[in-house]
This record gives C-alpha cells, structure tokens and sequence, in this order.
C-alpha cells in the first residue's frame, strides 16, 4: 500500500480527471495507464504518505497497450516489487489496489478468471494480451498494480466491461518492464503531441460492408460480432417470394494457414409439388417451405475481395428433392464450388 499513488489533474476541456499509479523504483519512477494521463493539461501526484508531488514528466509509453512511465523528483520511496505475468495462470488468487471512485486506498480480491486476447477494444489495441479477473474495479482504479499473493505486481488494472459486473482486465507487468529501460521526458503538452504523430502501421485497413457476388451479382451485407460473421444477401421483390432468411453464419477457426471462417448458409425456399388426397382424383399443386443449410467457408478476406466455398449439388440430372417431406430422395455430386466477392 505504500507504494500506490494517486494522479490527478485538469484535463485540456477544464475537467478534473484521475486515476491510480504505483512506485517501482525509490527515485519516484510510477506504472500507471497512458489514458489516466494524455489529456491532462495539468497534473500532480499524491503518494500514500500525503506528500504531493505537483508536477511529474513522462518518461514513456505505449498507446497500444495503454502503459505510461512518468516521473517525479523523489528519494527513498517505497515501491512495489514487480513479478513475472508469465508465470500467472487462470484461478490464482490477486487483489486490485487503486483509488475507485474517489475512495483512496481500496482493496479487492479474486481470481485470475482468464487470459485473454482483445481484437476490439476501445482501451487497449488488439493482439494485446489482457488478465481477465472477478476482483471489483470502479473508476479510479486504472493504473492501479494487480498484485498476486506474494504481493507483485503482475498487471496494471486497465478497463472493465461496462455491461457486465465484475469482468475487469489488467495489462501483464511485462509489457510496462520493457518501457522501463526508456529514458525520454516529455511535459504533458509534447505527450499530447508525440501520441498525435503515433501511426499504427499494422492496422487493418476497414473491412467494407457491402459487397457485390461475382458469381450471381447478389449483394452481401457483412456484419461482425467477435470471432463470429454474418453475411446477408439482399434479393430483389420478386426473389422474396422464394426465397427467405438467406443468412449465412460463421465462425473464425483460428488455423492461419486454412480457412478464415466456416459456418453455413441457411434459408428458407419455396418449392411446388402435384398433391392428391387418398380419395381424390384430380392432382392439386401445394407450395412448401422448405429449410436448407449449406457448408461454407471464407478462406480469403481483405479489404478489397473475398474468396471463399460452398458445398453444392453440381450434377443436376440426378437430384431428386422431396419438397412434401423437405428431405432429398436421391443426392447429386456435392462439390465445393469457390465463390469471390468485391466491394460494392
């Protein structure tokens, strides 16, 4: 508790902001969160003793993973020894220190709940490695340590998740162990300058959301929600009588040298056959609705065209589809037949 500190200060729009850090060497070099302190004009640092320390310098940082290094001029602190966040497995015991709220000098416990990768965040970039925990965190406690039982910090309490409770994360100790060797100093004004020259030149470029088929010239609209995507295809008035709920689903397989996404496409087609009762003569035409899934897969996508299969039956002479029980009678030759799409 000693080496926890509080860091406040104005922000560039006139408002008051803060946030939690933590001493790591007894010359007043402090961990905390770079979104604790890059759109403050005005800063200053309180250690657990009182003492307030009314300005500090940047020493470095990192936007992706959210990590500041500041500096203030002090002497024998006490610090916050640092562990390996290599070594933290999923149910270890840890507990979050940091000033939530306002309330200064807070303690919560939990467990490790999971180690996780974030391909969307709007606090950390993606790729970046995160401890899940059920401690409680509130704002305030970002750039706070997470200590584990022995007492080091092995992460810096970064963001929670606004709709759910008690699913709160922490950047790994590693990452901020490098930033330590960097020895810049920089006032808040050229931080703000420095983070607006920062170019992520590994960002994707945006994925569109609208796509033309080259096979059937239908358009897909693609939407994404985590390792899934979805793939609607819009069809003309008079397709809708056919046809409904075209829809395809997949999921991200993670093998980076074979498909992207699998899943299937599903829907829903309408389909006539000649019905005639046990005491009638006459044949009368009924119409189905029947559901159908076909195996797909994405193999290629960037920002300019997508490569793909889908499972389908090639040899129509000898297809023989029961539309009164939706089930097939006799199957053809189900052959992967590649489709490709372009930005609309």
């Amino acid at each position: 508790m000693p080496g926890l500190v509080s860091i406040k200060g104005t922000t560039i729009d006139g408002e008051t902001f803060g946030g939690s850090g933590f001493i790591v060497d007894p010359s007043g070099t402090i961990v905390t969160n770079l979104h604790v302190i890059e759109n403050l004009d005005h800063g200053a640092v309180r250690l657990a003793t009182g003492e307030i320390y009314d300005q500090f310098v940047v020493r470095a940082f990192d936007k992706r993973r959210d990590l500041a290094i500041i500096q203030i001029p002090g002497f024998d602190l006490p610090t916050i020894k640092l562990g390996n966040s290599n070594d933290v497995e999923v149910g270890d015991p840890v507990l979050l220190i940091g000033h939530p709220i306002g309330l200064e000098n807070s303690i919560s416990s939990g467990i490790v709940s999971a180690l996780r990768e974030f391909e969307d965040s709007n606090v950390v970039g993606p790729g970046i490695k995160t401890i899940q925990t059920d401690a409680a965190a509130n704002p305030g406690n970002s750039g706070g340590p997470m200590v584990d039982e022995d007492g080091n910090a092995i992460g810096v309490v970064t963001f929670g998740l606004l709709e759910a409770e008690n699913l709160n994360f922490a950047i790994p100790i590693n990452y901020a162990r490098g930033l330590l060797n960097v020895t810049g100093s920089y006032s808040l004004t050229e931080l703000r300058g420095e983070l607006a020259d920062v170019v992520d030149v590994f960002k994707q470029e945006e994925t569109p959301k609208r796509w033309k088929s080259l096979t059937s010239g239908s358009t897909k609209v693609i939407r994404t929600d985590g390792d899934y995507l979805y793939v609607e295809t819009l069809l003309p008035a008079e397709a809708l009588q056919w046809t409904q709920m075209p829809l395809m689903e997949m999921k991200k397989t993670g093998n980076m040298t074979g498909d992207i996404y699998t899943g299937v496409s599903s829907s829903r087609e309408a389909c006539s056959y000649l019905h005639r009762g046990f005491w009638e003569v006459v044949k009368e035409t009924k119409m189905n609705w029947c559901s159908s899934q076909i195996p797909m897969a994405i193999t290629s996508l960037t920002p300019t065209r997508i490569e793909g299969w889908a499972e389908i039956e090639v040899v129509a002479d000898t297809v023989e589809w029961d539309c009164q029980k939706c089930k097939w009678k006799k199957r053809g030759v189900v052959r992967k037949v590649p489709f490709a799409w372009i930005p609309e």
